[in-house]
C-alpha cells in the first residue's frame, strides 16, 4: 500500500487541536479520505516522539525535528505531507550586550527543504 493511504485506520500522536500545524494534518487527512485513531494528543514533541519510538502511534514531524531519531533507527519516515509545513519566527531586538551565537544565526538563518 502506498503513502498516504498506508495511514488509514493507524493509530497517530497528534498535536493538540488548536494549533496551525494539527489543522493542516487533519486537512491532509480529509483530502485523502485517511480515516485514523487518535491515540494521544500533545503540543511536546519530544513526547510524541518518544511515544512514537514505543509503537504507540505514528507522528507527523517535520525533517530537521525527526532527523536524529531516524538516523539512529529509532523512527522511519514513512513519507511527506504536502503543504502540511510549520512555521517558525525569530523576533529579536537590538541588545546593548549581544550574544554572538544569536547574532550569527539570525544573520545567516537559511531554511534548508
Amino acid at each position: 500500500m502506498r503513502f498516504p493511504s498506508s495511514l488509514n485506520t493507524a493509530n497517530f500522536v497528534l498535536s493538540i487541536f488548536h494549533n496551525k500545524l494539527r489543522h493542516d494534518i487533519d486537512h491532509f487527512f480529509r483530502l485523502n479520505d485517511i480515516d485514523y485513531k487518535i491515540f494521544a494528543e500533545t503540543q511536546d514533541t519530544s513526547i510524541q516522539k518518544l511515544l512514537c519510538a514505543k509503537g504507540c502511534g505514528l507522528i507527523a514531524l517535520a525533517d530537521y525535528s525527526g532527523k536524529e531519531m531516524i538516523n539512529d533507527k529509532k523512527l522511519i519516515k514513512l513519507g511527506e505531507m504536502e503543504d502540511v509545513f510549520e512555521e517558525f519566527w525569530i523576533i529579536s531586538a537590538k541588545k546593548t550586550i549581544e550574544n554572538p551565537i544569536a547574532s550569527h544565526l539570525a544573520k545567516h538563518f537559511l531554511l534548508r527543504p
